[in-house]
């Protein structure tokens, strides 16, 4: 997942928990967190599906770094 602000880049190449985990703690100091994925049961294994969630981090990031709340966190 590639995201940009600005001319600041970033790479990132975490696993879904990554992402949950970094949820969980933002949740405790900022309100109105946008929506992260739902999880889900069993591991991806579809292409489609695996670029779907993907796409869906992607947005999830895009509005995180859109905050200026959250890039001072």
């Amino acid at each position: 997942m590639r995201l940009c602000c600005g001319r600041q880049k970033w790479t990132l190449q975490k696993r879904f928990n990554e992402f949950s985990d970094i949820n969980d703690a933002l949740k405790d100091k900022h309100a109105r967190m946008p929506a992260l994925p739902a999880k889900t049961y069993f591991p991806l294994k579809k292409s489609a599906d695996i670029d779907d969630r993907a796409q869906q981090l992607n947005v999830y990031m895009k509005e995180l770094v859109n905050r200026a709340d959250m890039r001072s966190s």
